[in-house]
């Protein structure tokens, strides 16, 4: 798997660079412990970014009740931001659950099949591209303000 575009937030690309890296790793390792890794990348990856995003650019969203004045985007974006996470964990999640068996040796190489691995691949590098690129201008931005 390439890089992921940068967005403008180092730790953001750098856990971009490592929920890469740990799906690569998965690629050649092919084990559950591989595959654990990939879901414990990038759930902590996703909980830092829902943190992020709310401090910084979705920080209002909360107060904002789209019955009080129809639709908000910022609400919207957040809402299915978030809810993307919350399914690529639940497949990874489903994933593990799917080839943890008692007895099984979570480094044993070649254990994970391609449709696995070509379906987290696909998650991640969809996910990155459709949701993540829309906040590489504006949290970079959002985050300098509060540092200044």
């Amino acid at each position: 798997m390439e890089h992921v575009e940068s967005v403008g937030v180092d730790d953001m690309d750098d856990e971009h660079h490592e929920c890469v890296n740990a799906i690569n790793n998965l690629i050649l390792e092919r084990s559950l412990a591989a595959l654990q890794d990939v879901l414990g990348a990038v759930s902590d990856h996703f909980e830092h970014e829902e943190n992020l995003l709310s401090e910084h650019l979705y920080h209002d969203c909360d107060d904002m009740n789209s019955a009080e004045g129809g639709f908000n985007a910022f609400a919207s974006m957040k809402r299915s931001h978030f809810q993307d996470h919350k399914r690529i964990i639940a497949a990874l999640e489903a994933a593990v659950a799917s080839v943890s068996r008692p007895g099984v040796d979570v480094h044993e190489k070649g254990f994970i099949n391609n449709e696995i691995i070509t379906a987290i691949k696909k998650d991640f590098e969809e996910h990155t591209s459709r949701y993540d690129s829309t906040y590489a201008a504006s949290l970079p931005e959002a985050i300098s303000k509060v540092k200044a």
